[in-house]
């Protein structure tokens, strides 16, 4: 019996774990999703082809490094085969899809969040490991937020800020996005700020973190990233377990923060400028760039202030009387402030609410959209209408929807005017529209699993409830899936990948011996005494690692089919007709799905003038994406104006129309046919086509 006792405890007790395998899959799922931030949050398909091959990769590698003592989170496996789901129903829809290529792209993207979620969970399960992996995913955000707010001293920077419509969008093109981030980031950074678990100059250093990654939100303009991350922090609060400690680090930080948002929204309108080419004024930036030195330096003042008083309320009556001679001398600061500047206040307020149009302005002798953050007094938003088209495709499709990453077509057939978008914002109507009822379903399994395994590890380990690493996780989070719910953050791979991150975290954590409580049995196991890691199977091991290799050789071949088809058409620009052929068919080869091969190979044919061919590849690449419109108006035009084919034609370009009706560029195409239909009747001469300028 003792020698089954002995056989038993080392079954369940977790070998010594190297190096590498602590922090290979952690760091190298940051890595790319730092890769992916700064490529356009990796919605582009040239971005997240290279991120799906490296999250493969660091999987495999982390599999083989960890290959004798291989194990998972017990209460993660639910949700990472709903996860699994996913991934298997997103890929087989490319079968009925409307566009195949466009559902391999999303199968793609589902598989770098697969890849990343499996690799973070895989790492140390101690407390220690998921400080310290905290602390690098808020450090990575801080830098975003920096490299954003830089756009307020020197929009140069980055070329989208020359656009950016007064909002930041950081490195990841898309300020709502950048306000979701930073919303995950901003409630860790919290805790880092507020934990005596660090010393008091890392906690001073997180709290500028959060003044930058408060200020960076701020700037972004997002109503819904704000308002969630008010909610987050207000529940943060209500479950911390240094409450006093964390109200301490928001003040610090968000006194400073806040007086330079407002300082700059009432004095410094080209900060919130927009329109193309418009710059910041070089004087206002530099008067920027001095105050946020200064109230960085203001917030690491008043933290280390803040550090003399207790974490917690203290019972002795000198405790008290301090902490109250605090917050009166600091309340009376901020009224004094407030009530110096009420004019100010009242008068911009006013101005906000009242304001119905868009102030136009003269600078530098260019009309600039001067609303700055007057939208966040506004309500005018045109979301419910993306909602209602996804909603009404789905009761079309029911079943299975139209294929993954097909709302952009759907969009363009049913809008009525109120914006084109390729999203419809929102993860649960992108699911139904999509991937139907099925995918609809699979993915409530994937969340409910998520909050049922995270909810329970609260349940039956209570030494979590009070640990502010834990609550901070969650709730960033759940922020996530909340800012989800009215956002395409999941078409976003730098946004979607934290959130995987964060979950792997929760599950490490969950799993992980309660400190001050010695690695064993013990300290591994739930109130039931049942394991509480798995240990992986080496059949499974093997299949993931074949899978990983498969997977790696698909994403290589999209990507260098990518690659080859811009080269080609590079090539087609430049006059040579014979290298893009060559190279298109090479692209084409490599995905057969993807249309612009295709397009490459129909203009090619149209140079050397042979038509028929143009005409027969151009209906290839129709019936590949029948909902893409562009794709009719180019056959329509070889029709009519190359072949003389003028009913086949007609019926392309209003096919073209029927597909995209708000745009006036197939409504234009469609008459001036008409018309030249008339002309060609009676003359028997064909017009020249559109952009073609007779000469004498």
């Amino acid at each position: 019996m003792q020698l089954i006792s002995q056989v038993q405890e080392m079954a369940t007790e977790p070998k010594k774990v190297s190096p590498v395998y602590t922090w290979l899959g952690t760091v190298g799922v940051l890595a790319v999703f730092t890769y992916l931030a700064a490529r356009d949050g990796g919605y582009f398909s040239i971005n997240f082809y290279p991120a799906a091959i490296a999250s493969w990769t660091i999987l495999g590698l982390v599999i083989l490094a960890a290959w004798d003592d291989l194990r998972l989170p017990k209460a993660a496996r639910p949700a990472v085969l709903s996860l699994v789901a996913i991934a298997l129903w997103t890929g087989l829809s490319f079968m009925w899809s409307i566009s195949p290529n466009l559902s391999l792209q999303e199968f793609t993207r589902v598989s770098i969040y697969l890849a990343c979620f499996v690799a973070v969970l895989l790492g140390s399960a101690s407390v220690k490991s998921v400080r310290y992996s905290t602390v690098l995913f808020v450090f990575i955000t801080t830098a975003l937020a920096a490299f954003a707010v830089l756009a307020r001293i020197n929009p140069d920077i980055s070329i989208d800020y020359v656009y950016a419509g007064g909002r930041l969008m950081g490195s990841i093109g898309y300020w709502n996005g950048l306000a979701a981030l930073m919303v995950m980031g901003i409630i860790p950074c919290l805790w880092l700020a507020s934990t005596a678990q660090v010393t008091r100059l890392t906690r001073t250093v997180f709290s500028c973190a959060l003044s930058l990654m408060g200020l960076t939100l701020f700037f972004t303009l997002s109503r819904g990233g704000i308002a969630i991350c008010l909610a987050s922090i207000v529940l943060y609060l209500s479950l911390a377990p240094d409450r006093l400690a964390s109200i301490l680090s928001l003040f610090s930080s968000v006194l400073p923060a806040g007086l330079l948002a407002w300082y700059s929204a009432t004095t410094m309108p080209s900060l919130q400028a927009s329109g193309d080419g418009i710059a910041i004024d070089a004087a206002e930036g530099r008067r920027f760039a001095i105050l946020l030195v200064v109230a960085l330096l203001a917030c690491a003042a008043i933290k280390y202030a803040t550090l003399l008083l207790p974490s917690r309320v203290p019972k002795t009556r000198g405790g008290l009387a301090f902490i109250l001679a605090f917050w009166v001398i600091a309340v009376i600061g901020i009224a004094g402030v407030t009530i110096v500047q009420w004019g100010a206040i009242s008068e911009k307020l006013s101005y906000w609410r009242s304001k119905s149009d868009v102030q136009v302005w003269q600078y530098d002798e260019v009309s600039v959209d001067a609303r700055g953050v007057e939208r966040l007094a506004s309500t005018s938003d045109n979301r419910t209408e993306f909602w209602r088209i996804g909603l009404a495709n789905f009761r079309q499709h029911p079943l299975a929807g139209t294929g993954a990453g097909t709302y952009r077509f759907i969009n363009m057939r049913m809008q009525s005017g109120e914006g084109l978008a390729r999203d419809p914002h929102s993860i649960w109507v992108r699911f139904l529209t999509d991937q139907g009822i099925v995918g609809f379903v699979i993915l409530l399994a994937f969340m409910a699993s998520l909050g049922f395994a995270i909810f329970s590890q609260l349940r039956t380990r209570p030494w979590l409830r009070g640990n502010g690493l834990y609550i901070s996780l969650l709730i960033a989070a759940l922020a996530w899936i909340a800012d989800t719910s009215i956002e395409w953050n999941w078409a976003l791979p730098a946004v979607s990948v934290p959130f995987f991150v964060l979950c792997g975290l929760l599950f490490r954590l969950g799993a992980a011996p309660e400190p001050g409580i010695e690695s064993g049995s013990n300290s591994l196991a739930d109130s039931n005494n049942l394991p509480v890691l798995y240990l992986i199977p080496v059949w499974l091991r093997m299949m993931v690692i074949t899978l990983a290799m498969a997977l790696t050789v698909i994403f290589m071949a999209f990507l260098a089919s990518r690659i080859l088809s811009d080269r080609a058409q590079n090539s087609l620009s430049y006059g040579d007709l014979a290298d893009a052929e060559t190279t298109a068919r090479r692209a084409k080869k490599l995905n057969p799905y993807s249309v612009d091969p295709l397009q490459v190979l129909a203009h090619a044919a149209v140079g050397r003038g042979d038509y028929m061919e143009a005409r027969s590849i151009m209906q290839s690449a129709v019936g590949r994406e029948p909902e893409r419109s562009s794709l009719y108006e180019e056959l329509a035009q070889l029709e009519f104006y190359d072949l003389q084919d003028i009913e086949p034609a007609i019926i392309h370009m209003t096919d073209a129309v029927d597909r995209d009706p708000q745009n006036d560029s197939p409504h234009i195409q469609l008459h001036r046919m008409l018309s030249d239909a008339v002309t060609y009747q009676k003359t028997g001469l064909m017009p020249e086509p559109p952009g073609i300028k007779e000469t004498t």
